[in-house]
């Protein structure tokens, strides 16, 4: 399955007052990942929902292994691991610039046709990207 690689820096913004990011932030960075390991392979999420397929996350789980800190530059790790039907999971480990593993995540969201609310097969040609 499809691998993608892109880092940020902990931002201000995104830190507690004691300097750690807090755990509300991480989702945004899993979603950065995501729509850019999209982007990589050609796709966004623009032109999904412009062909009427809209993709809600519908679980999201983190396990928080070491802190961040702010201006940390940190390295997440995208995978899709499984895509079964109209469901695809994506698994996300975020590291340090040590290499000290921070964070691991995933998220399952589910391709729904825009105009019937119902759950639909992915596009052929998504399948094959991500399955590269």
């Amino acid at each position: 399955m499809k691998k993608h690689t892109c880092a940020f820096r902990v931002l201000y913004a995104d830190v507690d007052r004691m300097g750690v990011m807090h755990h509300s932030q991480y989702i945004k960075y899993f979603e950065y990942a995501r729509t850019e390991m999209l982007r990589d392979c050609g796709i966004t999420y623009k032109s999904l929902e412009e062909k009427g397929i809209i993709m809600p996350v519908t679980r999201l789980g983190i396990k928080y292994v070491k802190p961040a800190f702010y201006d940390d530059l940190l390295t997440v790790q995208t995978l899709v691991r499984e895509m079964k039907g109209p469901r695809v999971c994506f698994e996300y480990r975020i590291y340090n610039d040590t290499g000290q593993l921070l964070t691991i995540a995933e998220t399952i969201l589910v391709f729904i046709d825009a105009k019937t609310q119902r759950p639909c097969p992915p596009p052929g040609y998504l399948l094959q990207v991500l399955q590269d």
